[in-house]
């Protein structure tokens, strides 16, 4: 501990819960922050009475852990809680696709943003991982704000785009993002049943050319498994793996309804599940 460091912030007196490579746990612990940077972390009892700080926090009885990730979320639906309830997911998403297509505009999923974003640092999280329409107009909302962001381009046929419009909507957009300091860019596809095999092999290349992570929703309820099994002859997951898009850098939501040896594909080739149990139950 450097005694003649002056630091901008101590956090006192609370239990850390470090998430460092050993997986500490300082029971009665001090952090010392300068700027935004985290500079030492040390028992309270090693704490110098000659430590100066500009401000004190006093964590007694109080965990103090790292910022929370929220690893698959749709941040500017704030704006249709209680809209649709009680329907199952298909009947869901064509009333919400519905009103999302007639309405939403870059001003208004800035609104719910910035309702979402207000909810989640109450909340302790600091990450989040988006999908939405208008998704540069809240990468660029979360640049402005400084909240650490994940998103990108989202290919899907909703609403019928234009496909090479749509395609070179994502080469800029992955081209931008990367500049960015408080977004990580990736590709998106809304899921098997709203994309195209064209669709899905332009996300494989962009995954390639640009280096970034993909996700989709995946295996969400029996119906759409049932549906994709009926038009491709595969479930989603088998289909993700002949477009050669499961491996470690692939995030699937949801995956509710999974055969054994689907899960055995998923962890042999490490790819990666939210599983969102709170959307689950609601649909």
């Amino acid at each position: 501990m450097n005694t003649a460091q002056q630091y901008d912030l101590l956090i006192t007196g609370g239990k850390i819960v470090t998430m460092d490579a050993a997986l500490r746990i300082i029971d009665n612990g001090t952090i010392a922050i300068s700027g935004n940077t985290i500079q030492e972390i040390f028992s309270t009892d090693e704490l110098s009475s000659n430590l100066k700080a500009r401000k004190r926090i006093h964590a007694d009885g109080k965990v103090i852990i790292p910022g929370l990730i929220n690893a698959h979320s749709h941040i500017a639906m704030t704006l249709f809680r209680g809209f649709a309830e009680d329907l199952v997911l298909y009947k869901w998403l064509e009333k919400v696709w519905k009103y999302e297509l007639s309405i939403l505009s870059k001003k208004s999923v800035c609104v719910g943003s910035k309702l979402a974003f207000a909810e989640m640092i109450r909340g302790g999280v600091t990450c989040v991982h988006d999908m939405y329409w208008h998704y540069m107009a809240i990468i660029d909302l979360a640049e402005e704000v400084g909240f650490r962001l994940i998103s990108g381009p989202s290919i899907t046929r909703i609403g019928d785009p234009d496909f090479n419009e749509m395609i070179n909507a994502t080469h800029n957009a992955l081209k931008q993002i990367k500049d960015y300091h408080f977004v990580h860019p990736v590709v998106q596809a809304h899921s098997t049943y709203t994309t195209t095999p064209e669709m899905m092999h332009k996300v494989y290349e962009f995954k390639g050319e640009y280096g970034v992570s993909f996700t989709t929703h995946a295996s969400e309820n029996q119906a759409e498994v049932n549906d994709v099994r009926e038009k491709y002859g595969k479930t989603p997951i088998e289909l993700l793996q002949s477009y050669n898009l499961l491996d470690s850098g692939t995030v699937l939501a949801h995956c509710v309804k999974l055969e054994d040896h689907e899960i055995a594909l998923l962890s042999e080739s490490k790819t990666n599940v939210v599983h969102c149990p709170e959307s689950n139950l609601k649909l």
